[in-house]
């Protein structure tokens, strides 16, 4: 325990620590926003009986992103502790919780997709059931959303918060333009591809990333 008397504040760190903080947190932003962006959309351009059920869709899909998150939590956790030790450790660190969490997770995501026809009605009523095709796509959307959160923690431990955030940006923009495109054509069906295939391009930017080439610059005296 230090007194509070004896405590001093060093700019230059102060300063490093509040820039990653800050693109951190847009790529946060981003992320969050993107997850929600289906729903919020389809507020203004379906009935509010078909965004019920998707609402019941997402909520279905969401047992695959908790245990992809489960993995995500444990890589950032792991890899910080072996950051002293290099990238190169924290980048093994992070593609084995990937492989882990595929492992887990797509099992997981494939079974929901599959039991959806006799599960979902259970769950939410008889009268739900024309969210079982969206489900289904939505548990493929989920694995794409839980490896995000992976690769994106795998970057910020690296001191690079900045590229999760551009890559989420890009999310962003492609769900704002497909689902003006698709919802009012396919509604809640076409809400979820959407989704799922702006998951998948933000996936494909992170992995691009993740395995370009470059060491990650240090918090000047953040580690002193």
């Amino acid at each position: 325990h230090v007194p509070l008397r004896q405590w001093t504040v060093r700019l230059p760190v102060a300063k490093d620590l509040l820039a990653y903080a800050l693109q951190s947190y847009v790529g946060n932003l981003c992320w969050l926003f993107n997850s929600r962006l289906d729903q919020l959309m389809m507020s203004f351009l379906v009935p509010s009986a078909v965004l019920g059920i998707y609402a019941t869709s997402v909520s279905y899909s969401g047992v695959v992103f908790s245990c992809f998150s489960a993995f995500a939590m444990l890589a950032f956790a792991k890899a910080s502790a072996l950051e002293k030790h290099g990238d190169v450790e924290v980048t093994r660190t992070i593609r084995h919780y990937l492989v882990v969490s595929l492992a887990m997770g797509i099992p997981v995501a494939v079974a929901l997709a599959l039991v959806a026809p006799w599960l979902y009605p259970i769950l939410f009523g008889a009268e739900f059931e024309p969210g079982i095709p969206v489900a289904m796509i939505l548990c493929l959307a989920s694995v794409f959303l839980g490896l995000n959160y992976t690769l994106s923690n795998g970057l910020r431990i690296r001191n690079r918060p900045l590229l999760p955030s551009v890559a989420e940006a890009v999310g962003v923009v492609v769900s704002i333009i497909g689902l003006f495109i698709v919802l009012p054509r396919a509604g809640m069906f076409g809400a979820a591809l959407v989704s799922l295939a702006s998951y998948a391009v933000v996936f494909a930017i992170l992995l691009y990333l993740t395995r370009s080439p470059g060491s990650s610059a240090r918090l000047t005296g953040s580690r002193s």
